[in-house]
């Protein structure tokens, strides 16, 4: 892969695959059956020892984990799980009919990305799966194209090493090398991907430079609330506020699709997808998301 390969993230070609599992054979179909209209491809394994073979087989996308299990419940298959290298990223979202804040803040320890309760809505079941698989392509693409450029960066650094006595070509690749480096801290701004985080306690944004580009902004230290709040299209704001109020009162993740206003009065469409980060006492102190600029997507849908 050369550094002037595509930067926006990989759309998969096959369906997403997700693995249930869950103790009880009806809950199992349940859920296969809330998915498949989606496109979803399923697997269930009845056991935490079960899941663990099949992930070490074919690691699914994302993973519906049943808490209640006899043997290896869902919080050991979880911890196990988070342990290994190779498994450690893969979102796992608990099924539970414990409604309670112990059982959840246990389940974020060991390293659950979301949580459902029985009985399980449909609706929010395929949120709340689409929204991780949204959020894990955007970290796997972009983990395995700063890995690419760092390979890259290795590979002509130890190349300037053995033309050290070429004082031409040395000059060259230290003006590529340059390049290399300005390429990997634009990637996210190439593919119009910004990154943000509100933090509570100063009710500000920290916003990344595609942030700024994407509001038609000049770069600042800070955003505060307020003045984001400003350029939400007003007639978006409230259902936008109450997303981020439900991603902060559940201590999940959630997402919206919006307009913004920019400086010289024209609109613009964004899609943000957003989780909570909690801090030592269980509380939660920064929201951190994505937003992406879909207004060519949107434009196109509507014609």
């Amino acid at each position: 892969m050369s550094p002037s390969a595509n930067l926006t993230p990989d759309v998969p070609c096959q369906p997403a695959r997700v693995l249930i599992v869950d103790d009880e054979r009806q809950n199992r179909q349940l859920l296969e059956a809330m998915l498949a209209p989606e496109g979803i491809l399923t697997r269930a394994a009845s056991t935490g020892e079960e899941a663990l073979v099949m992930v070490g087989q074919q690691p699914p996308d994302l993973i519906l984990l049943d808490i209640m299990m006899p043997g290896m419940d869902g919080y050991q298959v979880a911890a196990m799980l988070r342990g290994n290298l190779s498994t450690t990223s893969i979102p796992i979202i608990m099924v539970t009919a414990l409604d309670d804040r112990s059982a959840r803040m246990r389940g974020l320890n060991v390293g659950a990305e979301d949580f459902l309760t029985k009985p399980v809505d449909r609706a929010e079941l395929c949120a709340r799966v689409k929204n991780l698989l949204r959020l894990k392509a955007y970290g796997d693409h972009y983990d395995k194209y700063s890995r690419t450029l760092e390979r890259e960066v290795v590979s002509r650094t130890e190349d300037l090493a053995r033309q050290a006595q070429q004082a031409a070509v040395l000059t060259e690749q230290i003006v590529e090398l340059q390049l290399l480096t300005e390429r990997l801290s634009h990637a996210t701004a190439v593919a119009r991907v910004g990154v943000w985080e509100w933090d509570l306690a100063s009710n500000g944004f920290t916003w990344d430079a595609t942030m700024f580009d994407i509001y038609g902004l000049p770069s600042a230290v800070s955003i505060p609330y307020q003045e984001w709040a400003a350029r939400v299209f007003p007639e978006d704001l409230p259902a936008v506020e109450a997303a981020l109020q439900r991603t902060i009162d559940e201590k999940g993740q959630g997402s919206a699709e919006y307009r913004i206003i920019l400086p010289d009065g024209s609109l613009r469409m964004v899609s943000a997808v957003e989780m909570a980060v909690l801090d030592e006492r269980g509380g939660v102190s920064r929201v951190i998301g994505v937003d992406m600029d879909v207004t060519k997507a949107t434009s196109a849908k509507t014609a």
